[in-house]
């Protein structure tokens, strides 16, 4: 697994600003698996240089105040776009007169995706940032990096004389909160629902702990991202009675009947994986899935995957769509409104997501979130109704788009699910 390394050199504690800037002013190096992310062309000094000249006390700050969302806090859609994600993920957002990177931390559950872009080489700016890369981090080792960080620099401020500060009460909490399971875990779901330390109403916290006893954690913590942080305990409410309800989908889930996914791996390999043990399984070969066989694997009613529901209203109040285990073998689907392709795309991640989760969850969230466990199902439904092999077989080299169209017909799936296998698998030569 790829690491990351926060290098400090040259304190120089001269300069304008307050005490604590300017104790903790220094030449910072930063290496992702390998690669100089600080590397950058100076305009003023023209000269290129892994090192960058900035103060340490924003940069340690902002991971401090940021320690919960930067390990935990998903991106999607709508959230990775939003102002408030970005200056809890982006490096340029720690501001203080100084140009960071472009480096960014995108949590995904398991892995921090450390990714750099070069910056733009302007007139105004005297420094340019040159480097590109896109790495997966383990979490515990980039918190680890962080963490060293941090203390280098209370550790600077301490022999400075500068031992009192903020950063120093606030990384006290931070090591407090982390050391305490229930506090963590709080800290965790307010991440999680996109929200700082303290900034969503306990009734959200305590209904999402009480979900987690009930479902499990792991369904609890996937469930979250996708809800609103204002809305949380009417959400869960209104998930319970609609799963009690007519309208939810009513199934059979044997666990024996089916392998087990990998445990461990990238999850879009794991889902690869997962889901060819599947097809095996079945006896479907390289063939396609019909809806019906689905359909009667799962004990569902005939015709479920092929109605279009894409236009009801009934189920629009759903955040996600979900399975739950109701006891045995009962599972109770929550379909959020699709068309036949869709819904046959949605059913088959939850069918991804039975084979993996573990076993204390009997909660089974598909969103639209960039979790591991949502990239897990994306990749196992992909290979499940469309394998890869059988794409290979039929289009050869063929890139049309008349041949594009003819394969989606033929594996009953829609256009975009069969460029995305050609984009991640044939073309990538995966």
């Amino acid at each position: 697994m790829a690491d990351i390394e926060f290098s400090i050199d040259d304190w120089s504690g001269v300069g304008q600003g307050t005490p604590e800037e300017v104790a903790t002013r220094a030449l910072l190096r930063v290496l992702v698996a390998g690669t100089c992310v600080t590397r950058h062309d100076n305009r003023w000094s023209q000269s290129v240089s892994d090192r960058v000249h900035v103060s340490l006390y924003p940069l340690a700050m902002w991971m401090a105040s940021n320690w919960w969302r930067l390990g935990f806090e998903p991106s999607g859609p709508a959230s990775s776009s939003s102002y408030d994600w970005r200056a809890s993920h982006e490096m340029p957002a720690i501001g203080g007169g100084y140009l960071w990177p472009a480096l960014r931390f995108e949590p995904d559950g398991e892995v921090v995706i450390v990714s750099s872009t070069p910056t733009p080489n302007s007139a105004i700016q005297p420094v340019h940032y040159l480097a590109h890369c896109e790495e997966p981090i383990e979490r515990q080792r980039f918190q680890s990096a962080c963490t060293a960080l941090v203390e280098t620099v209370l550790a600077r401020l301490q022999s400075t004389g500068c031992a009192d500060t903020a950063l120093a009460q606030l990384w006290s909490e931070v090591c407090s909160e982390r050391a305490a399971p229930e506090a963590s875990r709080d800290r965790r779901f307010e991440a999680l629902l996109h929200c700082d330390p303290d900034a969503v109403d306990a009734k959200a916290i305590a209904a999402l702990n009480d979900l987690a006893k009930q479902s499990g954690l792991e369904a609890a913590a996937e469930l979250a991202g996708a809800l609103r942080s204002d809305q949380v305990p009417e959400q869960l409410a209104a998930l319970i009675a609609r799963s009690e309800s007519s309208q939810a989908t009513r199934g059979k889930w044997d666990p024996h009947a089916y392998p087990r996914a990998p445990r461990h791996g990238l999850p879009w390999k794991r889902g690869q994986q997962a889901a060819s043990a599947v097809r095996d399984a079945w006896g479907l070969g390289r063939n396609p899935v019909p809806s019906r066989e689905i359909e009667g694997r799962l004990e569902l009613d005939p015709g479920t995957l092929s109605l279009d529901t894409s236009s009801s209203s009934s189920s629009e109040s759903l955040p996600v769509s979900l399975a739950m285990r109701t006891g045995g073998s009962d599972i109770s689907l929550l379909l959020r409104p699709r068309h036949p392709q869709a819904k046959r795309f949605l059913v088959a991640r939850i069918l991804g997501d039975l084979c993996a989760a573990p076993t204390t969850d009997r909660w089974h969230p598909a969103t639209d979130l960039s979790t591991a466990r949502q990239k897990y199902q994306r990749a196992f439904a992909a290979e499940f109704l469309c394998p890869i092999e059988g794409l290979r077989d039929l289009l050869d080299d063929d890139r049309s788009e008349d041949a594009i169209l003819e394969v989606a017909r033929h594996f009953d799936v829609s256009v975009k699910a069969v460029e995305h296998q050609i984009e991640n698998h044939l073309d990538a030569g995966v």
